[in-house]
């Protein structure tokens, strides 16, 4: 690339890029026309590059006693000087005209230098219009940012420049600053785009959160299974292609968070199903929510009170939610206007005529028959004599069989990574209650607080073998999306003598291995199911489950990671802090509403 040397330093060595090339060049202050000879004479080497000269020749404020008739005429006169007279476009007008001119005409330039007026006002607005029409990769050069003739600062040049520069910077590279300034235009593709501060983007994000609303069906046909029981110590692995290790020890952590108590009630993905005083987070509601409940002569939360005293204060009771979906996707035939539901919980707050007034008038029944069994007191369905136990009280089988997995008191004595170790069993030993419990066509409802892993796959295979299908879904009312995933299998097929001693033998195998839930402390007693179902080859069903998985786990990763912003903005700044709270209790009244209408579970209720 030839290299200019003609004494003007800085632009010899930033416009030496254009010589030989086709170029357009503008100057806007052309004066006596000593820069547009320069350009003419060193630039304008090809015959089809062309120099735009522009200046209203009719003076400024720092000019006293100055005919700029005669100044016009020692430019033309230079201009003619250099022999290249016709590659030059004289436009005797102010900028400001000049620049839309060109603008509309689509005339655009490798090379702008500014000169002109020198009111801050003018060097803006110059600066602005000049930079549409000036190419990627182009110079533009400001003169006399230090100029200083003028008595206040936004009469001078550098506040402009200074100003432009910084709105600009984006798309701007500096290659000198001195008297004169001078500038580079980006590429587009190289252009910084603008972003949402941290504070917006984190309100957005939060807006963004997924619910849990997707239902994995699995219909596929199993065979038959042979058993190949395996107890290890080593924990179970999960699918390193799905990468559960870490994104699955991300999410279960979150529970052992520092902060995870303490902002726990700002959760964006909670349905404010642990709130009892309506009337304090009412009162925290930002203004204009409060204008419009008032004008639309409706306020949430007399609604969510009314939902919350009918469900016997106890609103995150998964029944609720469990037989809207048994009904909503037809997985139970009525027999007679009669079902017999059977609901272990550990909970101690059930309201049982509530809830089986609420089956009752869902499905409308004139009769039904609601048993429920409680984690602390009734079993832990560790062991087979449990089951054995449990199932002489019953006097006939079991239309609706519900378990919520796991017990209570594991959730509260040991982390919730350990906790996998005993809900193996309890999963395996609540499959076999059922199994030999259930009422043909009925269904089997296990609420389990755990991913996939091997055991647990094996596990939803026997539930296949004998249910027609089995649903995987979340558990929606507690939060939006959580880690528990809702198994539901539906039109109950039977099961042999055969192979149900088969299964009561290996629940008293476990049993045997397996230590009392309160020995959590006991790490060397073998206690994980391992390899429980051999040589099974159904790679469909297997892929569903995963995939089902993987949704999930991405969808809570994303929650805990905006969880975490929140946490830190909520900590660092507590002016925005009500702000944010209030923001919070908003989307979580919409998570509420979006849950009611999902599950319908005001629908023919009167409260």
């Amino acid at each position: 690339m030839p290299h200019l040397n003609t004494g003007w330093k800085h632009w010899d060595k930033y416009l030496s890029k254009f010589v030989g090339k086709k170029i357009n060049c503008l100057e806007l202050g052309s004066y006596k026309g000593d820069a547009t000879s320069w350009m003419l004479t060193n630039l304008c080497t090809n015959p089809l590059s062309k120099v735009y000269s522009v200046d209203a020749w009719e003076g400024s404020p720092e000019y006293i006693n100055v005919e700029f008739s005669e100044i016009e005429k020692i430019f033309d006169e230079n201009v003619k000087k250099t022999g290249r007279s016709n590659l030059n476009v004289k436009m005797k007008m102010y900028t400001d005209k000049a620049l839309i001119i060109l603008k509309e005409d689509n005339i655009y330039f490798d090379f702008i230098f500014i000169d002109a007026s020198h009111e801050a006002k003018d060097v803006l607005k110059d600066a602005i219009l000049s930079w549409d029409i000036l190419n990627e990769n182009g110079i533009l050069i400001f003169d006399d940012y230090k100029w200083d003739k003028l008595n206040k600062d936004y009469f001078c040049p550098g506040i402009a420049i200074d100003s432009f520069v910084h709105i600009y910077s984006p798309q701007i590279i500096v290659l000198y600053k001195g008297y004169q300034y001078i500038i580079e235009k980006k590429l587009k593709k190289h252009i910084e785009k603008p972003q949402l501060s941290k504070y917006y983007k984190l309100i957005e994000d939060i807006t963004a959160l997924p619910h849990c609303d997707f239902l994995q069906k699995l219909d596929d046909t199993i065979g038959d299974l042979e058993y190949s029981l395996k107890l290890s110590n080593k924990e179970p692995e999960y699918k390193e292609t799905l990468g559960y290790n870490n994104k699955y020890s991300t999410v279960m952590n979150k529970d052992n968070l520092k902060d995870n108590n303490t902002y726990y009630n700002y959760d964006p993905n909670r349905l404010l199903l642990f709130y009892k005083d309506f009337d304090i987070i009412y009162k925290s509601l930002s203004e204009e929510i409060k204008k419009q409940m008032k004008k639309y002569n409706y306020n949430p939360y007399e609604d969510l009170k009314k939902l919350y005293m009918y469900m016997g204060k106890n609103v995150e009771n998964p029944v609720y939610e469990v037989i809207m979906q048994i009904k909503l996707n037809d997985m139970i035939k009525i027999k007679n206007k009669s079902l017999s539901f059977l609901n272990f919980s550990h909970s101690s707050i059930h309201n049982n005529k509530i809830i089986s007034d609420f089956i009752k008038t869902k499905f409308d029944l004139t009769d039904i028959k609601y048993m429920d069994v409680n984690y602390l007191s009734d079993t832990q369905l560790y062991n087979y004599n449990e089951i054995k136990e449990l199932t002489k009280k019953l006097d006939s089988k079991i239309d609706i069989i519900m378990i919520s997995l796991t017990s209570i008191n594991l959730i509260n004595n040991i982390k919730r990574m350990d906790y996998e170790k005993y809900y193996t069993t309890q999963l395996f030993n609540s499959i076999l209650f059922a199994l030999m419990n259930q009422e043909i066509n009925g269904c089997f409802v296990s609420v389990s607080f755990t991913f996939m892993t091997q055991a647990t796959i094996d596990l939803l295979t026997i539930i296949k073998k004998y249910y027609k299908y089995v649903y995987l879904s979340c558990y929606n009312s507690s939060k939006s999306i959580t880690t528990s995933t809702k198994i539901i299998a539906s039109h109950f097929m039977g099961i042999s003598k055969k192979e149900l001693d088969e299964l009561i033998h290996i629940s008293k195998t476990i049993s045997s291995k397996i230590p009392k839930y309160d020995d959590y402390s006991n790490k060397s007693s073998d206690r994980f199911i391992h390899s429980l179902i051999k040589n099974n080859t159904n790679t469909k069903f297997l892929d569903k489950i995963n995939n089902y998985t993987e949704e999930k786990v991405n969808q809570i990763a994303k929650i805990n990671e905006v969880w975490q912003r929140l946490i830190l903005e909520l900590k660092n700044d507590k002016h925005k802090e009500q702000k944010i709270k209030n923001f919070i209790y908003t989307i979580q009244i919409k998570n509420v509403f979006w849950w009611l209408s999902k599950y319908k579970i005001l629908d023919d209720i009167k409260i």
